[in-house]
C-alpha cells in the first residue's frame, strides 16, 4: 500500500478473542431453503431434523404471502446458551421468510 494512503488510515483496532463457550452452549445448524413456493413448502414438511413449531411457522409465513411471490428463501437458526454461572439461560430463534416474483 502507498505510504501516502497508509497514513491517512485509522490506526488497526485489535478484534475480540473468542471466549469458550459455556457449558450446556449449543447452536442447531442453519437450515437453508431457496426455490420455488412448492417446492420449499415441500422440503420444509419432509424436514425431519427441524422442530415442529417451526415448520408450523414457516408454513404458515410462506401461505401468508401473496400468491405472486412464487419464489421463497428461508433461513432458520436457534442458538441455545447457559452463562457460566448458571444463572442465565437464553434462547434465541431466527427464522426469515423472503418471498420474490419470479420472472
Amino acid at each position: 500500500m502507498p505510504e501516502d494512503i497508509a497514513s491517512k488510515l485509522p490506526p488497526k483496532i485489535s478484534g475480540s478473542k473468542p471466549k469458550a463457550k459455556p457449558e450446556g452452549w449449543w447452536s442447531l445448524p442453519g437450515h437453508d431453503f431457496d426455490g420455488t413456493r412448492a417446492g420449499v413448502l415441500k422440503a420444509i414438511t419432509e424436514k425431519t431434523d427441524m422442530p415442529q413449531c417451526w415448520k408450523d411457522a414457516i408454513v404458515a409465513e410462506i401461505n401468508g404471502l401473496p400468491e405472486k411471490f412464487n419464489h421463497v428463501t428461508v433461513d432458520a437458526h436457534r442458538c441455545s446458551g447457559l452463562t457460566p454461572d448458571g444463572k442465565q439461560h437464553s434462547t434465541v430463534y431466527d427464522i426469515q421468510v423472503v418471498g420474490y416474483i419470479g420472472l
